[in-house]
């Protein structure tokens, strides 16, 4: 399994007498997730305003939290 496919939070699913550990969200979304609490700050929305076009700041906004998540996953490697 690839570090970037690794489940958090993983729910326990069981099918008669066997028990499977699977699901849950890639630890990459959970945290792209944590880095999109940070742009929940007015003054951090407003900045990418300027330089953004309205409708292009959601995009805009995922694009920096999974590039941020890219950088964590990198950065837990070490």
């Amino acid at each position: 399994m690839k570090d970037t496919d690794e489940s958090v939070f993983p729910t326990g699913i069981k099918m008669g007498e066997e028990s499977t550990i699977g699901g849950g969200m890639t630890l990459r979304d959970w945290f792209a997730g944590q880095a999109l609490i940070g742009f929940n700050r007015p003054e951090v929305r407003q900045k990418y305003a300027q330089y953004i076009k309205a409708e292009k700041i959601a995009n805009a906004i995922s694009r920096v939290c999974y590039e941020q998540a890219d950088a964590m996953m990198k950065e837990r490697k070490k």
